[in-house]
């Protein structure tokens, strides 16, 4: 729990399960980091009568408890990433029935709250979809955000990142795609449809294939997604090599390279010198990857369904002045064609300017400063 105290005398509080790697944890980080820049004070402490107000996210069953036992006048935002119940496994008739009393708790609970607020459109219209009895709220929508000022500049580490990276692949040519490795991400779709565009190729074309993202060792479906994955590759006869830590060499017949759990400044500098981002999740509640892809100006392959349709526009072919990249059914074979379109036929200013055109998109609708603005105003 973190206290933010404005220079009005307001005190705020963000109440989280907790700061693992998901988008979920970097919202509540940027938002917290945002009104502190704002000239608020942020302090950590286990007090709940002292607040003014109280921003609580994931899970909704603490707002009862916190309307309780908080000062008269503290007003409760509660920011809805997704419906839990909608995120539970499913299971047989007994778990079901379990559910039951849980599912009407947090429905109940999630009304409580003084002020609702979702990620993004397609989340708005579950929420509704989701709480029936709660018809009569209409949560606000604010997106998840990046930080523009961040990238703009490159530090020492980022400079040292971008010099490892470049040595690492000697000038090959990358598509990257970035995710937890956690079956629900769809990363085979990304494998696939490079195997497919790879046939395409003449032979002395040899971009790669990067997958990296979240890896957790203590984390049983994370360690046997990656050799799932790694199988499919073998599957696939695409040659594969997975590195944990330092770039520092891989065999020079390596088509796909695995990078579980890589450093914050080696993913920026993936990102910036990625061909193409392969956004593979579907259904996604929002997905800042495409957003974080946008903001190094890296066009983004997405689905067409989820949150990216809210973050991603999609090129047609006739609207150069406003495309990111492409939203696109999520099966193989379009995505290789998409792939191949892009890395044969797009020259190099409709490249830029697809990168530029996300730039431009991140700085009008996912800064940092925009999405403080909101949250202050969302909880007046």
């Amino acid at each position: 729990m973190s206290n933010l105290k404005q220079k009005g005398g307001k005190k705020i509080a963000f109440v989280h399960p907790d700061l693992g790697i998901g988008g979920a944890e970097r919202l509540v980080v940027d938002a917290a980091v945002g009104l502190q820049e704002l000239g608020n004070e942020l302090i950590f402490t286990g007090e709940i009568n002292q607040y003014d107000y109280f921003i609580v996210d994931q899970l909704s069953f603490a707002v009862p408890l916190l309307s309780l036992f908080s000062n008269e006048n503290c007003k409760i935002l509660f920011y809805c990433h997704f419906p839990d119940q909608l995120l539970a496994r499913k299971g047989g008739l007994i778990k079901s029935l379990y559910r039951v009393p849980f599912d009407l708790i947090e429905e109940w609970t999630t009304g409580v709250s003084d002020k609702i607020v979702v990620n993004s459109n397609f989340t708005k219209g579950i929420f509704h979809k989701t709480f029936g009895r709660l018809n009569d709220i209409e949560p606000g929508v604010i997106y998840p955000c990046v930080d523009v000022g961040a990238a703009s500049t490159l530090t020492e580490t980022d400079h040292s990142s971008e010099v490892e990276l470049k040595e690492f692949l000697k000038g090959s040519k990358f598509f990257l795609s970035i995710n937890r490795f956690e079956r629900t991400k769809n990363i085979a779709l990304a494998l696939k449809a490079f195997a497919k565009f790879k046939s395409q190729l003449p032979a002395n074309e040899k971009p790669k294939l990067i997958i990296a993202g979240g890896f957790d060792s203590r984390v049983i479906e994370n360690v046997e997604h990656l050799k799932e994955l790694e199988d499919l590759a073998n599957t696939l006869n695409l040659k594969h090599f997975t590195i944990r830590g330092k770039l520092i060499v891989m065999p020079p017949s390596t088509e796909v390279l695995f990078l579980p759990s890589i450093r914050t400044s080696i993913k920026n500098s993936l990102i910036r010198n990625a061909e193409l981002l392969l956004y593979t999740p579907g259904f996604e509640h929002f997905g800042i990857v495409p957003v974080e892809s946008m903001l190094y100006e890296t066009p983004v392959l997405a689905v067409n369904h989820g949150g990216p349709l809210e973050s991603v526009v999609n090129f047609d072919g006739t609207n150069i002045e406003d495309a990111t990249g492409y939203n696109k059914t999520p099966k193989e074979e379009l995505w290789a064609e998409t792939m191949f379109e892009f890395y044969t036929r797009l020259n190099d200013a409709t490249k830029a300017k697809l990168g530029s055109n996300g730039l431009e998109r991140v700085k009008k609708i996912f800064l940092r400063e925009q999405m403080t603005v909101i949250l202050i105003h969302s909880k007046r």
